[in-house]
């Protein structure tokens, strides 16, 4: 069943989406042709995986890092955007 989100061309910042519910959340996002903004605190590699997951599948995608508890690295994290 397909569900139209209507995220086409939206951005998507999802939070701790390198791995479990964020990660099946930002696949999902992408399905649905959102610019995903892949968030993650330590692990790059996970993150590039989702980015590469949803980029092959026709999406588009960035990775990016910042500790969600520090203000001054959301503020960062949101002005790549």
């Amino acid at each position: 069943m397909h569900v139209d989100f209507r995220l086409r061309n939206k951005v998507a910042l999802i939070t701790g989406a390198s791995r479990g519910l964020g990660r099946a959340m930002a696949l999902r996002f992408g399905e649905e042709r959102a610019v995903v903004a892949v968030h993650f605190l330590n692990n790059s590699n996970r993150a590039e995986e989702v980015c590469h997951s949803i980029i092959a599948a026709g999406g588009k995608a960035i990775c990016v890092q910042a500790d969600v508890a520090q203000r001054s690295q959301v503020d960062r994290m949101v002005q790549t955007l």
